[in-house]
């Protein structure tokens, strides 16, 4: 059976205002139920080769293989927190609207595109509040992980269920 790994950090990385300490994430994607941030996805960089890995493993089917590192990010022995069904998971790509009617830098609107074999099918725009919170983070925490990013590059958000934009 093909195995596609995706990993999540098990604490904050070091370049976080909250470096070292836990992210919550496996307990947040397999009993997230009451609490305040669920995670049913992950935003990734990468974009074409994410997306090539899943249209690759939803046609030849398999699993998509949750986990996070045991300790320190590439240098740790990984831990499996959930094995999807390549039917149940998606793709979405994430584009961002970066400036308002003022031409401030902003956050505040994303549109989220849906694929279907590798083409956008259809768009919703989404706040940053709800992207944040379904990826398992606060705003603020959502903000920091990514401000290094280039924010006119698209991100590929993978979906751990069945819930689509």
């Amino acid at each position: 059976m093909k195995t596609l790994v995706i990993t999540l950090s098990k604490t904050f990385p070091r370049q976080h205002p909250k470096a070292g300490q836990p992210t919550y994430f496996e307990e947040k994607i397999t009993a997230f139920k009451g609490n305040a941030y669920k995670k049913i996805h992950t935003c990734r960089q990468n974009v074409e080769y994410w997306a090539k890995k899943i249209d690759k493993l939803k046609a030849d089917g398999g699993v998509l293989s949750v986990r996070q590192w045991s300790g320190t990010p590439r240098r740790s022995k990984q831990e499996i927190i959930v094995n999807i069904p390549a039917e149940d998971i998606g793709y979405s790509i994430i584009e961002w609207y970066l400036h308002d009617r003022d031409g401030c830098t902003n956050w505040k609107y994303i549109r989220v595109w849906e694929m279907e074999n590798g083409h956008k099918k259809s768009c919703r725009d989404i706040t940053l509040e709800e992207l944040a919170s379904n990826d398992g983070l606060s705003v603020d925490d959502f903000k920091a992980w990514f401000r290094d990013y280039d924010l006119t590059k698209p991100l590929i958000m993978i979906h751990f269920t069945n819930f689509k934009y």
